[in-house]
């Protein structure tokens, strides 16, 4: 199990609900049963008959992570916004190995009866998307990719900065998420929750693999990618020329002052999205 207690597993998911009962808007939360990847929790949003969108957030976060998206596309798409398992969300506590988070969503789309989708994903969900997509190209009518892990190697600066702040507790965890954040400032409750997952959660350690030319140079869907120039875990500029380098006809967005946190792309990926007739299922 990847919470400290399991008092920490019901505090974390105790506020999920707290949160998801204030929303602005409405939806519904689903479970899927997996034998193998146990329970998957879904919110769905947004009228039945709108092409489908699935959407991954990153790690040590939850559906959550996509309230300010959701609010924008739920006019324009049905919405299923996937907690990854292994995460501090409302899927199962126990986290598979990377190398089979490609099949874990490929049961979950089919259980939710999806046949071709436009999917989205930010951070460790971005690689999930993508190595899904690059796994099962024919389902995905477009992807587009938020500060996505996989492109480039991570920054090992990064993790040199926090290592003391992870001995230094609260204090620790409030700078953490703040250079997670970069120029960003968190919300109040956004800070709150991340305090939470910091005290109660294990996050990921397993390093993740690298996408390579040759995978990239397959791709047979449209590709948006959005990075941030001051993303303090991800090298922007690296990952900005490998898929410009690799990934022909990719719409290519490197973010002047933004960090790895982005919340304002909803316009521009729905434009994308628009863009690249005809919508699932048509």
């Amino acid at each position: 199990m990847v919470y400290k207690t399991e008092e920490g597993r019901s505090i974390i998911a105790g506020k999920i609900d707290e949160i998801g009962r204030t929303l602005p808007f409405s939806g519904e939360s689903r479970f899927l049963e997996s034998e193998r990847f146990g329970r998957t929790h879904c919110f769905v949003t947004g009228e039945e008959s709108l092409p489908p969108l699935v959407l991954l957030h990153g790690t040590s976060a939850n559906y959550l992570s996509w309230v300010g998206y959701m609010a924008e596309w739920r006019d324009s798409y049905r919405i299923y916004a996937l907690d990854l398992p292994g995460q501090p969300g409302l899927s199962s506590p126990e986290r598979p190995p990377l190398a089979d988070m490609s099949d874990w969503l490929e049961e979950s789309v089919r259980a939710l009866g999806l046949g071709r989708f436009y999917l989205c994903g930010m951070s460790l969900g971005g690689w999930a998307a993508l190595r899904f997509a690059l796994d099962h190209g024919e389902t995905v009518a477009a992807l587009a990719l938020i500060a996505p892990s996989g492109l480039a190697a991570p920054r090992i600066s990064f993790f040199l900065r926090i290592l003391p702040l992870l001995f230094m507790g609260e204090s620790g965890a409030r700078r953490i998420n703040r250079i997670v954040y970069g120029p960003l400032a968190p919300g109040a409750e956004d800070e709150a929750f991340g305090l939470l997952v910091g005290t109660h959660f294990v996050p990921l350690t397993e390093n993740i693999p690298l996408f390579s030319p040759r995978e990239l140079e397959s791709i047979p869907f449209p590709l948006y990618y959005a990075g941030g120039e001051k993303d303090a875990l991800l090298n922007t500029k690296a990952s900005a020329a490998f898929l410009k380098a690799h990934a022909k006809g990719a719409a290519v967005n490197v973010l002047p002052g933004a960090g790895h946190v982005i919340l304002d792309r909803a316009e521009g990926i729905g434009k994308f999205f628009a863009g690249t007739a005809p919508s699932p299922g048509e």
